[in-house]
């Protein structure tokens, strides 16, 4: 036999049947029970996705009704499935191409009821920027007798940031701009210097290097004698005279190449 049954609720419902012949005799009766679910598991609820990924692998993580299977696509394309284990899940999609996705996902609990989507939109940009090019001697390397020296190079637009040395610091460029300068302080001996690009996504471009030898070196060798007179004449009316055998301080300041240094000496 088969009986269709109307007017089920959701959850348990008992179920008994009876047979009867001809003549109204009734067979025992058998009972069962049935589990009704006919509601969709709440959709997927995903955790906060990054407008813009720099890589073409990307876990798409969120909650879920507990222990429903949720089922990722890409622009429609089925890529995984997790378990929501605690109402939690995590699925990693591959092979992501360049540019605007649409990322969908959906939970289909035990008895196969299927819940609306969840959305949501990521950018993939996975490309490096070009390598800057370092310019200053034609981007060969070089010795100076200078202690500071400016170096100056070429970027491509998409160019957020430049780094030298893995450091923004003493670097001056603008964003979108195609050059930039840095100011480099030099040690004495090799100075060696990598320039890198990296734009609004923390792609990072190679490095373009260069070495300075700095020669630049103060010597002092020769010491003098300072004896403090016995009188003094006051200029211009000014500070009180020194006391005679006071200790004198005298500043000396040396310039190389526009860099000024002060040091006092005493005598």
């Amino acid at each position: 036999f088969n009986i269709s049954l109307a007017g089920l609720v959701q959850g348990e419902n008992g179920i008994s049947a009876i047979a009867r012949d001809d003549l109204n005799n009734a067979s025992s009766t058998v009972y069962s029970n049935i589990f009704v679910d006919s509601l969709s598991p709440i959709a997927p609820v995903f955790y906060s996705v990054p407008a813009t990924i720099n890589t073409t692998a990307y876990a798409v993580t969120g909650t879920a009704e507990t222990n429903s299977l949720v089922n990722v696509y890409v622009d429609g394309v089925f890529k995984g499935a997790g378990v929501a284990t605690g109402g939690n899940f995590s699925v990693t999609v591959s092979g992501l191409l360049q540019g605007s996705h649409d990322v969908t996902a959906n939970a289909t609990d035990a008895l196969d009821n299927i819940s609306s989507i969840a959305s949501a939109v990521i950018f993939v940009d996975s490309i490096a920027p070009a390598d800057p090019v370092i310019t200053t001697n034609g981007g060969a390397n070089f010795s100076t007798i200078n202690a500071r020296v400016t170096l100056n190079g070429t970027c491509a637009a998409d160019t957020a940031v430049i780094l030298v040395n893995n450091s923004a610091t003493n670097v001056t460029y603008t964003p979108g701009n195609t050059s930039w300068s840095y100011v480099a302080n030099l040690n004495a001996g090799n100075n060696v210097y990598s320039v890198k690009a990296v734009d609004a996504y923390n792609n990072q471009s190679g490095a373009d290097t260069i070495t300075i030898l700095s020669t630049f070196e103060i010597s002092l060798d020769k010491v003098v004698t300072v004896q403090a007179p016995s009188s003094y004449v006051t200029l211009g009316g000014g500070a009180a005279d020194p006391v005679p055998g006071a200790t004198l301080i005298y500043a000396i300041t040396y310039y190389n190449y526009g860099i000024a240094s002060a040091n006092n000496i005493v005598v």
